[in-house]
């Protein structure tokens, strides 16, 4: 097995970068950039998958402040139905499915397998639309795709 190996790829037009992590015990991950920038910043969505399924994370580059019980957001992948997720927040700008492992692994799979993943939330505190283009994974989300089964 190979040890971490991190490789950020400046991409061409209007969007972000992509980061590449290869992890021990099986996993990969992948740090995608949103297409749009709030602040000067671009929110990321973070895909890992591994041997015990996919997972997937969100930096939405705002801080949250507040109660974060009952919030929710809506998950989409390009033309599909959204789907309304429970959200865990993990502090600043960080927001986790609160999900069953195999609920987050079809929605991380179904994300794989589009092009544009989409998402609005954390409701009761944004309205905001973000889209992610993962085209801009390129081969690496060929071995995503295997280890997320």
């Amino acid at each position: 097995m190979r040890l971490a190996a991190l490789a950020l790829l400046a991409l061409a037009g209007c969007g972000g970068a992509v980061k590449n992590e290869a992890r021990p015990e099986g996993q990969a991950s992948v740090i995608v950039q949103s297409e749009d920038a709030i602040d000067g910043r671009r929110p990321e969505l973070i895909l890992i998958c591994g041997p015990g399924g996919g997972s997937f994370s969100l930096a939405l580059v705002r801080p949250f402040e507040g109660d974060a019980a009952g919030l929710t957001g809506l998950i989409k992948v390009d033309d599909g139905a959204a789907t309304r997720i429970g959200l865990l927040w993990l502090g600043a700008d960080r927001w986790a499915p609160d999900l069953e492992a195999d609920a987050e692994t079809a929605i991380t799979r179904r994300m794989l397998a589009g092009r544009s993943v989409y998402f609005s939330g954390p409701e009761r505190d944004s309205e905001r639309v973000y889209r992610w283009d993962l085209t801009r994974i390129g081969d690496g989300i060929a071995e995503l795709r295997a280890r997320c089964g």
